[in-house]
Formats: C-alpha cells, structure tokens, sequence
C-alpha cells in the first residue's frame, strides 16, 4: 500500500518543522530551564526524533531496494539481448 506523492512530500514537511521543533527545545537545557514540564517536553521531543529517524531510515532502504532492482533489471535485459 502506497501513499500519494503529495501526502508523502507533506510529510516531509512535517517532519522537517517537528526536527526545528526539537531544536528549539534544546534551548530550554542551554539557558537550564529545570522542571517537571520541561522535562516532559524532552522527552516527547526524543520519542518524536526517533520515531522521525526510523521513518527516514526506511525510506532510504526501500529507495535503495528499488534503485537496486532496477539495476538488476537493466542487467538481466542487456544479458538477453
């Protein structure tokens, strides 16, 4: 099951401002702002970045299996003609 190319690109996006976001918060550590809320914003901020990096890990996986099948396929055409 694929998604359209527009809610992908959107997703993207998505992903790109919540990575901005992360950065932000980081600021909260630098000017050591303590508590439990900032705490907490951390901690979401971290489960959002990994589930962020396996996203895009996948997404690389799978642009590199088609890349390779599509070599392969160039391969076995060339070897028949």
């Amino acid at each position: 099951m694929s998604t359209p190319p527009e809610e992908r690109k959107l997703w993207i996006y998505v992903e790109d401002a919540l990575i901005v976001l992360a950065i932000a918060v980081l600021w909260l550590t630098i000017f050591k702002l303590e508590g439990e809320f900032c705490r907490w914003i951390q901690f979401v901020t971290f489960v959002v970045m990994v589930v962020i990096l396996i996203r895009r890990i996948n997404r690389i996986r799978r642009a590199t299996e088609t890349e390779t099948e599509e070599e392969e396929k160039k391969e076995n055409g060339a070897k028949e003609k």
